[in-house]
C-alpha cells in the first residue's frame, strides 16, 4: 500500500507550520508599512554613492552638472537621512494616508516646519532639515516657507570647546572659540589650518579647509557676529602668516 499525501495536505494534519512562509510574510508587510523611509533611504544612497564617486568643486565649476541629485559626504548623508526619517514620522502621525514620496506636497513640508518652529529649534536646525527634505524630494528649499537664516549666532554648537586642553591659555582658548564659531571649523580642521590659508574672494574672507568631513576640501567663510569680530579674525590669520 502506497500513500500519496501532498505538503499541504501533511501540513493540516499534523498541523506543521510554514515557518519561512510566515516569515516572509510578515516582512512583506513590514515593508509595505515602511515604503516612504525604504524610499528615503534609496534616494539618499543612490545621492551618495553619485556624490562619492566625483568632486563637488568640479560639479560645481561644471555648468552641465548639478549638484542638487549628490551628496558628497557620509556625515551630510547620515545627518540628512536622520531629519528625513523624523519627518517620515511625521507624516506617519498626521498623514496616515501618505506612503510614498510622490505623495508628499509642499503645503506637508510647510507644516512640518511650522511645527519644528514652534518646538523653538535653533534655526540650525530647522535649516538643517529643511535642506534634507528638500535633498530627497530632488527640489529647492527655496520652494518651501522662509525659515529664520542659519546665522553665526544662531548656530548652537561648539565643537572645539567639547575636548579642550587643559594648558590652552584663556586668550588662546577665546581666540579659538571664535574661529571655530565663525568658520564652523572642526577640531581637527581648526588644528591642521594655517595663517596662509586665508583667502580673499571677491572682498569676503574664506579658510581653506584642505582636508574637511569625508576627505574634501573647501572654503569656510569667515562669519563673525559682527564686522568688527570678523575683521578681528581675519587679522588673527593675517598675524599668523
Amino acid at each position: 500500500m502506497s500513500f500519496n499525501i501532498t505538503n499541504k495536505a501533511f501540513n493540516k494534519e499534523f498541523g506543521i507550520i510554514d515557518e519561512e512562509k510566515k516569515k516572509t510574510k510578515k516582512w512583506d508587510k513590514r515593508k509595505q508599512k515602511n515604503i516612504l523611509k525604504n524610499q528615503i533611504y534609496d534616494r539618499l544612497t543612490r545621492m551618495l554613492n553619485d556624490g562619492m564617486s566625483t568632486s563637488r568643486n568640479d560639479d560645481k565649476n561644471d555648468l552641465s552638472t548639478t549638484t542638487i541629485n549628490k551628496i558628497y559626504s557620509v556625515t551630510t548623508y547620515k545627518t540628512y537621512k536622520k531629519q528625513c526619517y523624523k519627518f517620515a514620522e511625521f507624516l506617519k502621525e498626521n498623514y496616515p494616508e501618505i506612503k510614498k514620496i510622490q505623495q508628499v506636497k509642499t503645503e506637508h513640508v510647510n507644516e512640518y516646519l511650522k511645527n519644528l518652529t514652534n518646538q523653538d529649534l535653533s534655526a540650525y536646525s530647522i535649516s538643517t532639515s529643511k535642506s534634507a527634505i528638500a535633498k530627497v524630494l530632488r527640489t529647492s528649499s527655496t520652494n518651501f516657507i522662509a525659515t529664520a537664516p542659519r546665522t553665526r549666532k544662531s548656530i548652537k554648537r561648539s565643537r572645539y570647546e567639547a575636548k579642550r586642553d587643559k594648558h590652552i591659555s584663556e586668550e588662546l582658548e577665546r581666540k579659538f572659540s571664535k574661529i571655530t564659531s565663525s568658520t564652523g571649523l572642526r577640531k581637527k580642521e581648526m588644528e591642521a589650518v594655517r595663517g596662509v590659508d586665508l583667502k580673499e574672494i571677491n572682498g569676503k574672507y574664506y579658510v581653506k579647509v584642505r582636508q574637511g568631513k569625508g576627505g574634501k576640501k573647501r572654503l569656510a567663510l569667515i562669519m563673525g557676529k559682527d564686522k568688527e569680530e570678523t575683521d578681528e579674525i581675519i587679522n588673527i590669520f593675517k598675524e599668523a602668516g
